[in-house]
């Protein structure tokens, strides 16, 4: 039961689904940013998108599991990472 106007909000809040979700398989160009908790950016290799726990970022971020690649395109790493949704919408709208 919610009992105030902030509890409406952070219910919300809470439930709000990324607003840009890449696809398994997707290579994504991370730039400085893009990643949070992280400084640098990286090339990745979605493995698997965590929607699961990605309801509480107001849309704004996705947990991500990822494969890092190098230049080659090789894989080098893996990652769960959180990264903004905007950085996800701007790869998408240059591969349509």
């Amino acid at each position: 039961m919610l009992c105030s106007d902030g509890d409406a909000r952070l219910q919300r809040l809470i439930n709000t689904p990324p607003a840009a979700v890449p696809r398994p398989g997707d290579v994504l160009h991370l730039a400085p940013g893009d990643i949070r908790w992280r400084d640098g950016g990286m090339t990745v290799r979605v493995e698997r998108v965590r929607l699961e726990i990605s309801g509480c970022y107001d849309g704004a971020a996705v947990w991500l599991d990822v494969d890092e690649l190098d230049d080659g395109g090789t894989s080098v790493a893996t990652h769960q990472l959180l990264v903004a949704t905007e950085a996800i919408a701007r790869q998408q709208a240059l591969v349509a």
